[in-house]
């Protein structure tokens, strides 16, 4: 059996699935019954990857071959670190695609532990050259109380000594059809396949949402990617009625300005601080903060800015790769915003500075 998934900026996820299909722990009685139903052992993990997360699957790599020698441990290098363009989105297409056909006659599971589009460009590969299902591991809220009285452990490494606080969640290739073409869905294990589709019963329509966007009709995925709220006069009244309708607490919040400057401070603070952090990005924030506080943002952009006439917050990323190339951008963020006052916060983030704004207009 084998298993594909996307790679984010920590792996513990990726440990808490392989401790799952081939550790020993005392999982709940509802995540027990679902691992049960796969007969099949896992011998190798396929694991998608872009530039900035090729480092995580190196010290992944090390993990697993440690304490799970009989597992493979493979990487799909996306070549790109970001999805910036079509072009892009195309080339990973290509790559996952070419990965599903060549391990097209094995036991394929899916789950995602990174980018949530190259999930959604593996399921559509999947329905092409076929897969078992997904499988999606969750904690309940309680658990990050529990992350505060293990100071220093890894998510995965605290999920083995409590292991029923994990909640796993399996939807087989049927549930992705039946949702896909939209035809009524049957909740009862029985008729979901050989393994059991397991509905936990404190997050129903949480744990459903999270695999709905992977069954989506393409074109709709599509649809949603290019069209744009209020870009056309004619329909804007109408997209934002239909925006301000929506029930906030089912939007997933990157929306800038979210948060106020205070907030954006004490958010940073907490991320700089964080003992879980990988033992890199202690070591790169350290020394990239010296840096980063004889250099002041405000000042910084203004240069870029003055330079380019652009719009100064559109030069953060490169401001980042340049002060410290071998650190992530959402560290080096947490470590700037850290240093900076609410008041030079609001300056370079709030003042005046909106990057979709046209010809004037919010």
């Amino acid at each position: 059996m084998k298993l594909f998934t996307a790679l984010g900026e920590n792996y513990d996820v990726i440990m808490e699935m392989v401790d799952f299909l081939s550790g020993s722990y005392a999982y709940a009685e509802s995540a027990q019954n679902t691992k049960k139903q796969f007969t099949k052992s896992l011998d190798e993990i396929v694991l998608f990857c872009t530039k900035e997360t090729f480092p995580v699957f190196q010290d992944l790599k090390i993990i697993i071959c440690r304490e799970y020698p009989q597992i493979r441990v493979s990487c799909i290098d996306l070549m790109v670190s970001d999805i910036r363009s079509r072009d892009d989105e195309e080339n990973i297409r290509d790559k996952v695609f070419a990965a599903f056909e060549q391990y097209q006659e094995a036991d394929l599971i899916l789950s995602s532990a990174g980018r949530k589009d190259i999930t959604q460009r593996m399921v559509e590969a999947g329905y092409i050259f076929g897969f078992q299902g997904y499988l999606s591991l969750t904690l309940p809220r309680d658990f990050y109380q529990l992350r505060k009285n293990h100071t220093g452990l890894k998510d995965y490494q605290i999920i083995r000594n409590h292991p029923e606080y994990l909640t796993v969640n399996w939807y087989p290739l049927s549930t992705f059809l039946r949702r896909r073409y939209r035809l009524p869905e049957d909740d009862s294990p029985e008729k979901q396949g050989n393994v059991s589709y397991i509905i936990h019963p404190e997050q129903p329509e949480l744990i459903r949402n999270f695999s709905a966007l992977y069954s989506l009709p393409l074109s709709l995925i599509q649809r949603l990617k290019s069209e744009k709220i209020g870009a056309n006069n004619s329909s804007a009244q109408r997209d934002y009625d239909w925006l301000r309708s929506l029930p906030k607490t089912d939007l997933h919040c990157h929306f800038g300005g979210a948060a106020g400057p205070r907030d954006l401070k004490t958010i940073a603070e907490t991320i700089a601080s964080d003992p879980h952090l990988p033992e890199r990005w202690k070591e790169g924030m350290t020394s990239v903060r010296n840096a980063l506080r004889n250099n002041p943002l405000p000042d910084a952009l203004k240069k870029k800015s003055d330079a380019t006439n652009g719009h100064p917050l559109c030069h953060l990323r490169e401001h980042y790769r340049q002060t410290a190339p071998n650190l992530p951008v959402f560290p080096t963020n947490a470590v700037q915003l850290s240093l900076l006052s609410g008041e030079d916060i609001s300056e370079p983030f709030y003042k005046n500075n909106d990057p979709c704004r046209r010809d004037g207009k919010q």
